[in-house]
């Protein structure tokens, strides 16, 4: 190409001279050259697409520059990108024949389609930690993925809100303002991976209005279970009546507010607490909903409650589990650790020694044919319907950063040469009588 530019060849027009220059110019990038007239914009397809990729404002379509995607190294395809000449709509990573570069691309122009797994592979951590947050997983440091997974621990971070967008922070602030009074516009508590910071940041003063919503009967829910751990059987005893007012309410198309295993942890905890000043004719009737005694559990504590019944009051042992007695959970192996403990707080106290020393020496007795009632009838109940946290409190997924530098001549040798071929084909033509 110097040559034929050099020899001043008769049939080299002035448009051709120029574009003959062009191409002997290691990189003509725009910006570097004087702005090309239009007659010289114009051509064929590879010359159109070899100054396009030096930023030239060639017209070139979509389908035109795909041909070259998987030909091109990866510089070439991100200055393409950069320039606005290769987006998502085409799907590049497509043609790339590397399944590293593959998900490197598809993270510039679709980061939120990118996986853990995937992030991991091109060593992406912010994309890693979003997933990890995104997971429920427990995040160190002071990135905003920490800071908003502090709120699922009831940690509100004051730098927080500068650190997330309008809409993020809109969120944010309905969300802190509804843990103040326990109440929050319906989508948010309709959003089950929300219901972890939310219970977090939520601590009730008083009786939860279970009917109010599904998140609001999981909290009284376990609400009502923290007063029957610390004895508070009056505050338990309310709770549990808005409980069952949430557990027969039936929303705008006839349908249960509630799913059955709630329901059914609403049934047997109000037939525990009946016990109390002996309602037992309650109780049984609380546990024999067919939505109730299909549950093992249940069943269960259904037969000791009848027996209980027959049972003459005198001879009646005391209604309460020995295990919440002592404020732990059924079954607690830790029991032993937990009575002393209680005996030192309650020393002094008559009748409370006497209600410590009575749930010791019952689970003591206890044999693996003793039976207590059991509440809750699953543990889990009290956790969060998932494990995810809501993505609505995220940021939206910033596409990844650029690694690659900007594309030098040997990177753009394949599209240069193309090009030549191009301008070589007009040389090859003989020149016009005039």
């Amino acid at each position: 190409m110097n040559s034929l530019v050099q020899s001043g060849m008769p049939w080299l027009s002035a448009r051709g001279a120029v574009r003959a220059q062009l191409m002997v110019m290691d990189l003509p990038r725009a910006g570097t050259v004087k702005p090309l007239p239009q007659e010289l914009l114009d051509g064929g397809t590879d010359w159109r697409c070899y100054l396009a990729a030096l930023g030239h404002p060639v017209k070139v379509t979509r389908s035109e520059i795909n041909k070259f995607i998987t030909q091109v190294p990866l510089p070439v395809l991100d200055d393409l990108i950069d320039l606005g000449l290769v987006g998502r709509a085409e799907q590049p990573w497509r043609l790339r024949r590397n399944p590293d570069e593959q998900i490197y691309v598809r993270a510039r122009l679709a980061p939120e389609t990118i996986t853990e797994n995937e992030a991991r592979q091109i060593q992406w951590q912010e994309m890693e930690r979003r997933h990890a947050f995104l997971e429920g997983r427990d995040l160190a440091g002071d990135d905003v993925y920490a800071l908003l997974a502090g709120l699922w621990r009831g940690d509100v971070d004051v730098r927080l809100r500068s650190m997330v967008p309008a809409e993020q922070q809109a969120l944010l602030d309905q969300i802190q303002h509804g843990a103040q009074v326990g109440r929050w516009p319906q989508r948010l508590v309709d959003d089950h991976s929300l219901w972890g910071a939310l219970a977090a940041l939520w601590t009730p003063t008083e009786t939860v209005e279970a009917k109010r919503s599904e998140f609001h009967t999981w909290r009284g829910l376990f609400l009502c279970y923290r007063y029957i751990l610390v004895g508070n059987f009056k505050k338990a005893t309310t709770q549990v009546e808005k409980l069952m007012e949430a557990a027969a309410a039936v929303d705008e198309n006839g349908e249960w507010m509630l799913d059955r295993s709630t329901f059914a942890e609403i049934h047997n905890m109000g037939a525990y607490l009946a016990q109390q000043h002996n309602e037992l004719d309650l109780a049984v009737k609380l546990l024999s909903d067919r939505d109730v005694a299909c549950d093992e559990v249940a069943a269960r504590n259904l037969t000791l409650v009848r027996k209980r019944r027959e049972t003459l009051v005198n001879d009646r042992e005391d209604w309460q589990n020995p295990y919440l007695a002592l404020g732990l959970a059924h079954g607690d192996p830790d029991w032993k650790d937990q009575y002393r403990t209680l005996l030192r707080i309650v020393r002094g106290d008559t009748e409370e020694e006497a209600a410590v020393n009575r749930a010791e020496r019952r689970i003591r007795k206890a044999t693996s044919e003793t039976q207590f009632f059991v509440v809750p009838l699953s543990e889990d109940i009290f956790l969060p319907p998932t494990d995810r946290r809501s993505a609505a409190i995220l940021p939206p997924a910033q596409p990844l950063s650029r690694r690659t530098p900007a594309a030098g001549g040997d990177d753009l040798l394949s599209l240069r040469e193309r090009a030549a071929g191009e301008l070589l084909a007009e040389f090859r033509e003989p020149p016009q009588e005039k």
